[in-house]
């Protein structure tokens, strides 16, 4: 590999994480598609209701905001990013919902939520954890802003299918189950993991917490 694809590539890579300016948005575009699965199936488990107060850490390109609006017609859909080129992208995908006062989108750390008090009757993010430095503090804060009976889901993707057709393993799936045990010492109701649909060559996981 040249030194100007290294580069390149690293450029991409970053923007995965952060999206910025043109090339941010498209990214993010290509995320919404390239996550369409897994997507889905996190507001499924979710359960949503009509009244709820539903939080998205890491609300991207406002796909996820834009399933959860479509079944929240007397609640609310807040999404946090801590980047700009994403919350105007979620903004525009999600304008009608921003406007009926059904959607709040803010710009923020995701492991320093400007929120404080069991606000949400549920909290969601989708491949984010992978960028937490504390993920099992980030996850007891998370479950302080639950409403009693309220639910917590994080969804990533613990392996990977090779070539030769076999499943590989990350670390990050001993990370999950060590996570839903950190959380069962926690004043919650439930912590499991569940496993959902591949997509591309990847599968996905969610640890899932009922308050």
């Amino acid at each position: 590999m040249t030194a100007l694809s290294t580069k390149w590539t690293t450029f991409i890579n970053h923007q995965y994480r952060y999206p910025t300016g043109l090339v941010g948005r498209v990214i993010g575009e290509r995320m919404v598609r390239q996550h369409t699965p897994e997507t889905a199936w996190t507001i499924d488990l979710l359960n949503l209701q009509p009244t709820d107060q539903v939080l998205e850490l890491g609300s991207g390109a406002g796909r996820g905001l834009e399933l959860a609006a479509q079944q929240i017609n007397r609640g609310m859909v807040t999404g946090i990013d801590l980047s700009a080129t994403m919350v105007c992208a979620a903004l525009r995908r999600n304008r009608a919902a921003f406007r009926s006062g059904r959607l709040a989108l803010l710009r923020g750390n995701v492991t320093a939520v400007p929120l404080v008090g069991s606000h949400f009757d549920k909290i969601f993010s989708i491949h984010t954890l992978y960028f937490w430095p504390d993920p099992a503090q980030t996850c007891r804060n998370l479950v302080r802003m639950l409403k009693p009976g309220g639910m917590l889901v994080i969804t990533v993707a613990t392996g990977q299918l090779m070539p030769t057709g076999e499943w590989v393993c990350w670390p990050m799936h001993q990370q999950i189950e060590a996570l839903v045990g950190a959380l069962q010492q926690c004043d919650i109701t439930a912590a499991d993991v569940k496993r959902g649909p591949n997509s591309r060559q990847y599968n996905n996981m969610a640890m899932v917490v009922r308050k």
